[in-house]
């Protein structure tokens, strides 16, 4: 009886194992770096900054 519950103890944590891995794997291969440092190649320059003229 003490061997099979450490035998599916043994199988339950290389399967989490596993999972947990492959899990980490794919989220870092999804992770791509910024194109350039900020605010180059990113995103439009904030309302309240810039040299032209601001109207409400």
């Amino acid at each position: 009886m003490l061997a099979r519950k450490f035998s599916l103890i043994l199988i339950f944590s290389i399967i989490l194992t596993l999972g947990l891995s492959i899990s980490l794997g794919s989220l870092l291969a999804a992770w791509t770096a910024p194109a350039g440092n900020p605010p180059e190649g990113n995103i439009a320059t904030p309302i309240n900054r810039g040299a032209t003229g601001q109207v409400r």
